[in-house]
């Protein structure tokens, strides 16, 4: 098996835990399973068996060896800096799909992926005729990956509510804590609680554990959940991207979007030679990379706390990246830095 049989089959791993989470059961499992899941174990048993090495025995310790597993720890090879060294696909004190795991299912071609942001695309050019309405919808999403439908009738919810309640869905009942929703005070996604009601984990993964859970909590029976890849892939990152254009617009810098499914921003100052700027949270900079690849017009935008968290992140992300696309990836605060430095010396000449 070469390395890149070796992360394609680490990419179905991801899918496959993603399908037991997205079925509840990556923490009580029972049948039957999703497709890929089955398919997936399979091939792990025969590259444990090429290598001369025990496989695992049933679907519940294919989940135990995602929690536990780091690239160099597979059967087969990965290529080197594919992952971060310590990167996991399953969470072991919550056992839900990581960060890590989420990201290698959109990494390469990823259909389910793109069918919802498709969706979305269509539903936005459907349903507004523009730029302002679509911001607002999107808007809306990285609001509310957490909808609690008390409040759809508000005059302020009910238009784009009828637009976008097709990419909501019931909340999975791992996610309740006893009646409740609890959701991240910092991400605003999905979080855990332990039995004292202390926040444990949340699907941004890198927030504080020493802030409060929003009180009251919605109630379950009231709460609808954005679909996994606009949770991650829109709502995380719309923080970090509101953020910029406050503070840009503080400079009189304006940001348009023009597309609502990955949020490109057209500044209207070039940056670096650069009016397209991308804002993403991905927390392995490999990947990114490889995504970026696809965006050379592009400014790559990232949030300061990936930088605090990884200080090797932008040099993963540099080695990662096709050596003749010159993509540059700065985070929030460097990016208002040279908009502030640019508007300086644009003073002074």
């Amino acid at each position: 098996m070469t390395e890149e049989d070796g992360a394609s089959l680490l990419r179905d791993l991801a899918r496959a835990m993603c399908a037991l989470a997205a079925a509840g059961r990556t923490g009580v499992i029972s049948l039957p399973y999703p497709p890929i899941v089955q398919r997936t174990l399979d091939r792990v048993v025969w590259a444990c068996l090429d290598r001369g090495e025990r496989p695992p025995n049933s679907v519940v310790e294919l989940v135990a060896w995602c929690a536990e597993r780091t690239p160099n720890q597979w059967p087969f090879p990965v290529p080197a800096g594919f992952l971060r060294q310590a990167s996991v696909l399953v969470d072991p004190r919550v056992r839900m799909p990581t960060r890590t795991c989420v990201e290698l299912c959109a990494d390469g071609t990823d259909d389910a992926l793109d069918a919802v942001a498709q969706q979305l695309i269509r539903r936005l050019s459907e349903t507004n005729t523009g730029a302002g309405s679509i911001d607002s919808t999107r808007a809306f999403l990285i609001d509310h990956p957490v909808f609690d439908r008390t409040t759809a009738q508000q005059p302020r919810h009910m238009a784009i509510w009828r637009r976008v309640q097709s990419l909501y869905a019931r909340v999975p009942a791992m996610h309740r804590f006893e009646r409740f929703v609890p959701t991240c005070p910092t991400c605003g996604l999905l979080a855990r609680l332990d039995a004292e009601g202390r926040l444990v984990w949340c699907e941004g993964e890198l927030c504080p554990r020493d802030t409060a859970v929003p009180d009251p909590m919605p109630a379950a029976d009231e709460v609808m959940l954005l679909c996994e890849p606009l949770r991650q892939f829109v709502a995380l990152p719309g923080r970090a991207e509101r953020q910029l254009r406050t503070d840009l617009a503080g400079l009189g810098v304006s940001c348009t979007l023009i597309d609502a499914a990955e949020g490109a921003l057209e500044l209207s100052s070039p940056v670096r030679g650069r009016r397209i700027v991308r804002v993403v949270d991905r927390i392995e900079p490999a990947l990114l990379a490889a995504a970026a690849a696809g965006w050379p017009d592009s400014l790559v935008v990232v949030p300061d706390r990936l930088f605090d968290h990884n200080p090797a992140y932008r040099t993963a992300f540099s080695a990662a990246r096709p050596p003749t696309i010159d993509i540059p990836l700065v985070s929030v605060s460097e990016l208002v830095a040279l908009v502030c430095a640019a508007i300086e010396e644009t003073r002074h000449a």
